[in-house]
C-alpha cells in the first residue's frame, strides 16, 4: 500500500493498493475543501464518492 500526503498540511491525498508484482487494483485520491474537510474520494475506475456534511443547529 502507498500513501500520499499534502506537503502543506499533511493530508491524505491518495491510497494506492498494489498486488506484490505491483499492479496497482485500488485506488483512491482525496479532495478537501477549504476547512480541511474531505470533499469527495476518486476511485480508480474514474468513478468517486461525495462526501456531504450537514451543520447540526
Amino acid at each position: 500500500m502507498e500513501y500520499e500526503y499534502d506537503e502543506t498540511y499533511g493530508y491524505l491525498t491518495a491510497l494506492r493498493n498494489k498486488s506484490a508484482t505491483g499492479e496497482e487494483f485500488a485506488s483512491f485520491e482525496y479532495t478537501y475543501d477549504l476547512d480541511g474537510l474531505v470533499e469527495r474520494v476518486d476511485l480508480e475506475d474514474g468513478s468517486y464518492i461525495p462526501h456531504d456534511y450537514h451543520t447540526v443547529i
